[in-house]
């Protein structure tokens, strides 16, 4: 089944709405922020630590960056990807609402972890959400004027839109903001489409592939095979040629080499994952 990565969605949804701005927070290597396609984009990101590398337009953290700009500015789209940690998504999700145009809306993303150690804090998996879900459920049970669903795609990637009539609030029942309970009731908790259904929810995200290559280029291949065929033909027709017939097994082996970083470089570009 083919996967519909948060870039495709927040393309769609910029598509769809004809969104003008955007904001996006957390920035790391940027694979995401560049494919967005919009006419205005910013990003927000402290660039610390093992995200120093990262080139943002705003260089603070999104609490900064929202305690000192005008009340009135605002975005049609917001993609919070930030500091993974409930108190922080939070926030960000609070603020994000206080700023986004009507008619807008605000993308979340690593909302649906698949084990307990997947979203501990501090991280202890290579593969990490966070407890991102925590926050998306507390704004849940809070706020009736919102109307929040999560897409089960890319670890889990939420949509919340405020609503004209009623939202679609959370009742907890009782529980606490815990895993086990969480683990129990993800689907309710969530408002998890599953991904099967997530095409349907966005018949435009395919749409967004045109942002993308449809191909991984073939030409190292291409060449690499050819150098081969030719060194094996050199050995066999002019044995005395070795040093001919090596060189271009080497330059094979490395066009064979730079095929295989393509391959897994078009993988990444079509599910980025952060």
């Amino acid at each position: 089944m083919q996967q519909i990565s948060k870039t495709d969605i927040i393309n769609s949804l910029i598509i769809k709405n004809s969104y003008q701005t955007y904001l996006e927070i957390g920035l790391d290597r940027a694979n995401n922020f560049r494919a967005v396609d919009i006419a205005h984009k910013e990003s927000v990101d402290p660039a610390e630590g093992q995200y120093k590398h990262a080139k943002p337009t705003h260089r603070m953290t999104s609490d900064e960056f929202f305690n000192q700009i005008d009340s009135d500015l605002k975005w049609d789209i917001i993609f919070i990807d930030g500091l993974h940690h409930a108190d922080q998504v939070y926030r960000d999700i609070q603020n994000a609402l206080n700023h986004i145009n009507k008619g807008g809306c605000v993308v979340c993303h690593d909302l649906s972890p698949t084990s307990y150690e997947m979203q501990l804090v501090p991280r202890q998996t290579s593969t990490w959400t966070g407890d991102c879900w925590k926050a998306w459920v507390q704004v849940r049970s809070e706020r009736s004027d919102l109307y929040m669903i999560t897409y089960d795609t890319d670890h889990g990637t939420g949509l919340i839109t405020k609503s004209d009539g009623e939202g679609n609030p959370l009742d907890l029942k009782g529980f606490e903001i815990e895993y086990e309970p969480f683990s129990k009731n993800k689907k309710e908790w969530l408002n998890l489409v599953p991904l099967a259904e997530v095409s349907q929810h966005f018949p435009g995200a395919y749409l967004a592939k045109r942002y993308r290559r449809k191909k991984p280029a073939v030409w190292p291949l291409i060449l690499g095979g050819l150098a081969f065929i030719l060194a094996i033909a050199q050995l066999i027709t002019l044995p005395e040629s070795f040093i001919f017939a090596i060189v271009a097994l080497i330059s094979a082996s490395a066009l064979l080499a730079l095929y295989g970083q393509e391959q897994k470089r078009f993988k990444q570009e079509n599910f980025i994952d952060r």
